[in-house]
């Protein structure tokens, strides 16, 4: 009887732990990471939007994307619209796919996992790392 108990017991937190991630709230608002030469902001938005802007002194980008949340937690986004400021020299194309995982803190939340293109994993570690929810 002990038996069947505990294994009941851990099927549930099985099950649990199964859909924790899917019933967790998207992000909202604006987030703020330094990697030095580049400042990353993440602005989430309702109907799962998201926009990222990457400034380089007087260069950067902006990507409008969509995104959805799979139950493991990873955001997996498609890029809607790229526009490029200055010499930046990066371009994406409409369609282009990345995914990420987040663990989300108070204002703030750790972005790890990144994958996307393969010449995208010399810009991973700009990418990677905390993100601070911007408050003016």
């Amino acid at each position: 009887m002990k038996a069947f108990c505990f294994a009941a017991l851990v099927g549930c937190f099985a099950l649990v732990g199964q859909f924790s991630h899917a019933e967790e709230k998207p992000l909202m608002g604006s987030y703020i990471h330094d990697s030095g030469e580049l400042t990353l902001t993440m602005t989430f938005k309702k109907e799962k939007k998201l926009v990222i802007k990457v400034e380089a002194g007087e260069m950067g980008c902006t990507l409008e994307c969509k995104y959805t949340i799979t139950k493991e937690g990873v955001y997996e986004c498609v890029l809607e619209k790229f526009s490029k400021q200055g010499d930046f020299p990066v371009e994406k194309e409409k369609g282009y796919t990345f995914n990420f995982k987040v663990k989300a803190e108070k204002a703030a939340f750790v972005l790890s996992d990144f994958k996307g293109e393969a010449s995208d994993e010399e810009a991973k570690g700009a990418i990677e790392g905390k993100y601070t929810l911007k408050t003016d």
